[in-house]
């Protein structure tokens, strides 16, 4: 069996189990995280599998790619697993809003970055996994996208 089963078979084991309330932050080993984002498509975030694609960043429907994508746990960079919550623009970038694993701080991540959603390409009980990972750790679901633009010149 490959390792990447075998990664997906633990992790879907924790939280199938009667136990899977008592989940903490070491549910998902480091380990096995690893082996499963390193099978995760090696793409260009101008690449159609990551969000937005090729969508000028700003337009109308970069926003509505972004808000189809409202709470899902995205991996940024190929680098940090974090939860898309908004979008925030200014006069000189454009940023992701996101929240992280234990939900202690609400980030921005700069556009030009891409932004990859782990539920298209995880097997459903994983992803799910990994969610409730980040609910339990306080990285709770937003109600709504949130959207803001700065402009001085306004």
């Amino acid at each position: 069996m490959s390792a990447l089963k075998i990664a997906i078979a633990r992790v879907k084991r924790q939280f199938t189990s009667s136990n899977s309330v008592s989940v903490t932050r070491a549910s998902i080993t480091a380990e096995d995280m690893s082996i499963i984002l390193s099978a995760l498509p090696e793409s260009d975030p101008g690449d159609s599998t990551w969000i937005t694609g090729d969508l000028a960043v700003g337009s109308e429907d970069f926003l509505e790619d972004l808000k189809a994508h409202n709470n899902e746990i995205c991996l940024y960079g190929n680098t940090h697993m974090t939860r898309l919550i908004g979008y925030y623009e200014d006069d000189d970038e454009c940023y992701y809003v996101v929240r992280g694993r234990y939900g202690d701080k609400v980030g921005l991540l700069s556009c030009v970055g891409g932004l990859l959603s782990l539920k298209q390409y995880l097997p459903e009980t994983v992803y799910q996994g990994i969610e409730n990972t980040f609910s339990l750790n306080g990285s709770d679901a937003e109600e709504n996208f949130k959207v803001t633009i700065n402009s001085a010149g306004e």
